[in-house]
């Protein structure tokens, strides 16, 4: 049976909406949202049942509210009230317009369609390797002659796509692996504004830049298919090759090239490539178009930023700032540079030795500066709300900015990390691993958000279940010196000082003492040796003439040696410079014994987290 209402038909067995005969296009997940919706127009359906329908893998709710959204626009309900679609705050949705049910229609045979991708057999796996070496010598003859690949201007058959690996980009020689490693995650960045599509971040794909076997692939990044790609070179031009490969069966779904023409790749080469693979996903909306054209040297300093910026070192973040800078010296109007300038100077304090005060302002102006030109830029939204949680202490404004820039980008890994945190820092437990577990699917190899499944457990308080999860998590990244510093927190917290002792200076090549000292020196003296504790203090306080320290980390070293008066003016210097540390204030074990402390209380008050100070 059908359901119309309004000038609409919805045939939910063929999974077809028109209006007044005409197809209307919609992707998978927003036609299952829509087909429920209207099958039960009698009642309110909870966002709680949606989301157990059709994301069961713990995807975020804003992935919910998106799909939504996309069907409003296709039924033209964007306007309150809507004639279709109810929101029933605090509850859920109610189709609200009338609807009645008529017979399906007879359809005609439909014509092949050569361009149509389906599984090949299992016996004819040699003759399609045959078939796809013929066709990708075609790509590399007709790229050579300048063509470009791209969707007609008739709707292609939809793929069975919704989970995307960009691959790190090939390069014609090791003078070109900045640029591929930069438009690699350049593209990666365009493709996820595709409506309805999710991209795995550049954390779980950087590995495989030989890749051999798709399949293998596919199953270790949980996706539907693998956009590969390629740079060429004709005259010192540079032009790029890219294919769309099946994670099901490795079979060739798509090809596009961009002729060697400019030094460089224009913008709108990338944002072609994107937009010819949502037409060829038949994504609803494409990918939006810039507002103006991006001066080429101003495009080629933005990929050396962004290729600087994923190094993540003091030296790297800098050779990004002047990169970023460069691009906008050109174009002041340039919003992504502006971006990428916000992101490294909101990293510099961690990776960079410059305190927060130096570096998170700058931070705010570029963001800032970036949403004037793109209110819809999610990164720059991102950044705002990561510095209202850990310079600003407005933990409202913090959750609404990165709910926010979720809801514009449901595919920043980054982001639904960021909003975890928040929410651990919170004592909001369930929403911390809600979206951890959702930034692990956007980025299933990730050391960071491997580790991170064993924080929760950490900062509960159930230190035995967070040395299980970090164990399982080393031994998945056993070079992350991260979680060897984790581990020590863990077995610091069952008073276990001698593994925590051991897991800290392991951890010191990479992490640095700026970082592992204090919680160092607090287990040594608690460990009694309280010489070796003052060793250690003093090269930290030494440390700290010569580059930015964090203040916490030196009031936890003295509260391990019993000064809770020289900790207590350590954290006043923290609050002081806005150490972005202090978001820990309520969750880190080296703080618990001093949670009834009248004068710790008032330190926990100026960062908005007192109230959490009294839960046991």
């Amino acid at each position: 049976m059908a359901i119309a209402f309004g000038g609409f038909r919805l045939d939910p067995a063929r999974r077809r909406l028109t209006h007044h005969v005409r197809r209307v296009r919609i992707q998978r997940k927003p036609m299952d949202v829509l087909i429920y919706l209207a099958s039960h127009a009698d009642r309110v359906v909870t966002r709680q049942e949606l989301l157990e329908a059709f994301w069961p893998g713990g995807i975020h709710e804003e992935a919910l509210t998106r799909c939504v959204s996309i069907v409003r626009k296709l039924l033209d309900d964007t306007r309150e009230p809507h004639r279709y679609i109810e929101t029933v705050w605090g509850q859920g949705y109610r189709f609200v317009a009338p609807v009645r049910t008529e017979q399906q229609r007879p359809e005609a045979a439909p014509a092949l369609d050569r361009r149509a991708i389906s599984p090949p057999p299992k016996d004819s796996r040699r003759r399609l390797k045959l078939t796809l070496a013929a066709l990708a010598a075609v790509v590399l003859i007709a790229g050579a002659a300048g063509v470009w690949f791209r969707s007609g201007s008739e709707p292609e058959p939809a793929l069975p796509v919704e989970r995307i690996a960009v691959l790190p980009m090939a390069s014609p020689s090791p003078a070109d692996d900045w640029l591929a490693a930069a438009l690699t995650e350049h593209l990666a960045e365009t493709l996820a504004r595709i409506e309805g599509v999710v991209v795995i971040a550049r954390g779980s794909t950087d590995r495989f830049t030989e890749p051999s076997d798709p399949v293998e692939i596919g199953r270790l990044l949980g996706v539907d298919a693998l956009l590969l790609s390629q740079l060429d070179h004709a005259d010192e031009r540079i032009g790029m090759r890219s294919q769309l490969v099946s994670a099901t069966d490795g079979s060739l779904l798509w090809s596009f090239a961009v002729t060697p023409g400019t030094p460089t790749l224009e913008p709108d080469a990338i944002h072609e490539l994107a937009a010819s693979v949502a037409r060829r996903l038949w994504a609803n909306l494409q990918v939006p178009s810039a507002n103006d054209a991006v001066d080429a040297a101003a495009y080629r300093n933005y990929l050396r930023g962004r290729y600087f910026w994923n190094q993540r070192s003091s030296t790297a973040l800098a050779e990004a700032i002047e990169a970023f800078e460069a691009a906008l010296a050109v174009d002041p109007g340039y919003a992504d540079a502006l971006v990428g300038l916000a992101e490294s100077w909101l990293l510099m304090p961690l990776y960079g030795a410059v305190s927060p005060t130096q570096a998170i302002p700058r931070a705010r102006q570029a963001a800032a500066r970036a949403r004037e030109i793109n209110p819809r830029s999610a990164r720059a939204l991102a950044v705002l709300g990561v510095i209202a949680m850990q310079y600003d202490w407005d933990w409202s404004e913090a959750e609404a900015r990165l709910r926010q820039a979720l809801t514009l980008d449901p595919n920043d890994a980054t982001t639904e990390q960021w909003l975890g945190e928040l929410y651990c820092y919170r004592l909001r437990f369930d929403e911390c691993r809600h979206h951890f577990q959702a930034a692990r699917g956007l980025d299933p190899l990730s050391p960071v958000l491997q580790m991170l499944r064993g924080s929760p457990a950490l900062f509960s308080g159930d230190f035995r279940a967070a040395i299980e999860a970090y164990g399982q998590a080393r031994e998945r990244s056993p070079g992350f010196g991260l979680t060897r510093y984790v581990l020590g927190l863990s077995h610091a917290g069952l008073g276990d000082w001698e593994r925590a002792i051991s897991h800290y200076r392991a951890a010191l090549p990479n992490l640095g003492l700026e970082i592992v000292g204090g919680p160092l020196v607090f287990a040594m003296a608690r460990n009694d040796d309280i010489d070796g504790a003052r060793a250690v203090l003093e090269d930290l306080q030494a440390l700290a003439q010569s580059r930015y320290v964090p203040p916490t980390k030196l009031a936890i070293a003295w509260l391990g040696l019993g000064d809770r008066s020289r900790a207590l003016q350590w954290l006043d210097r923290a609050i002081e410079v806005r150490d972005d540390r202090l978001v820990y204030l309520a969750v880190d074990a080296h703080f618990r014994e001093l949670h009834r402390d009248p004068e710790f209380r008032i330190r926990g008050e100026k960062v908005g987290l007192l109230e959490l100070l009294d839960t046991p």
